[in-house]
């Protein structure tokens, strides 16, 4: 019995799509590209999510304190 060509898939048709793996559009390494696993690409999602929340964060503080100054500005001229 011959050896598969590789183990990356058994929905291929024969070598075909194989011999093109990389270049196919619809290849398996394009879909899965081990360069971006899905860990990786969960981490830098958490990454940006925690920055932009940080910058939300602080300029919502900034607002707060810019309206109490504003407040306080207020409470002192009457």
């Amino acid at each position: 019995m011959l050896a598969k060509r590789d183990n990356k898939s058994h929905h291929d048709k024969g070598g075909k799509l194989n011999n093109d793996r990389q270049v196919h559009a619809n290849s398996f390494i394009m879909q899965r590209d081990p360069r971006l696993n899905q860990q990786q690409i969960t981490e830098q999602n958490l990454a940006q999510n925690d920055e932009d929340g940080n910058k939300d964060y602080f300029q919502s503080q900034i607002k707060v304190s810019e309206s109490v100054a504003e407040y306080n500005k207020e409470q002192k001229g009457t």
